[in-house]
């Protein structure tokens, strides 16, 4: 039991820190690449909170898993990319890009957080699938 609380809160960190960690990626610089880059950075966080909403029991729990990987991959890789294209913006272009996606993604990683919350309520009774899908979130 000691495990699932313990998995709980690695769960919330793992998708909301990955999600929180690379906004500063995604609302920093300007340009069509970087534009492209955020949308789809979005466009996989919003795939995440989907998933994520579609798990109501462990057996949802442990078939989104590979799901959950394959878009924690996708948001590493993403984010990769982001951190690259950001070195070579202006702070001028980062804080414009910074005003204009910020809205857009708060909102979706407050709902990630939300929905890991929920599901590691009763991931608690069920420590191997918790263990799987915190693999997952972290893309592994």
């Amino acid at each position: 039991r000691g495990y699932g609380l313990r998995g709980r809160k690695i769960m919330n960190k793992t998708l909301v820190v990955a999600a929180l960690a690379y906004l500063g990626l995604i609302l920093s610089g300007c340009g069509s690449k970087q534009e492209n880059l955020t949308d789809n950075y979005i466009d996989a966080m919003e795939d995440m909170r989907d998933t994520l909403q579609g798990v109501t029991d462990s057996a949802s729990a442990k078939s989104a898993v590979p799901r959950i990987r394959e878009i924690a991959q996708r948001l590493k890789q993403l984010g990769n990319e982001l951190d690259t294209v950001e070195k070579t913006l202006s702070e001028q272009e980062r804080e414009d890009l910074h005003k204009t996606f910020q809205a857009r993604a708060e909102p979706i990683s407050e709902e990630i957080d939300k929905e890991t919350r929920r599901i590691g309520k009763f991931l608690t009774s069920d420590p191997e699938v918790l263990k799987e899908f915190i693999k997952a979130g972290r893309g592994r």
